[in-house]
Formats: structure tokens, sequence, C-alpha cells
């Protein structure tokens, strides 16, 4: 089952057009890092990093509307 349900996380990441989105939801939901450690890896601060983590879900949102 949890095999199931990663790889629908993984198709539906992948669905999205945004790459920058993809890399967010990856590295948070896929790779299980904290929201800290992902502000470091793609180098903006945590209160943007947040910001888009939103637009990621109103991306991810669309898709399964």
């Amino acid at each position: 089952t949890l095999v199931d349900l990663k790889r629908e996380i993984v198709g539906v990441i992948k669905r999205i057009d945004n790459p920058e989105y993809q890399t967010l939801l990856e590295l948070r939901y896929l790779c299980f890092k904290s929201w800290e450690q992902i502000a470091v890896d793609m180098g903006y601060e945590l209160r943007w990093l947040y910001r888009l983590h939103h637009r990621a879900l109103d991306a991810v949102s669309e898709i399964s509307h």
C-alpha cells in the first residue's frame, strides 16, 4: 500500500509543469526533508519557501480537479 501511495505521489508531482514546484514537493514528500533543509538546498529563505509550497499545492489542486 505504501509503495502504491508513493507511486501515486510521484505521478502527481511529474504532472506539474513547474520544475521548481516539482523539486520542492519531491524534497518534502518523497525525501522527507525539513523545511529548513529544503530552503538551504534550494537557496531560498524559509518564508519564500512557504509561499512557493502554497503555490505548488495550488498546482496539485488544479491537477486533481
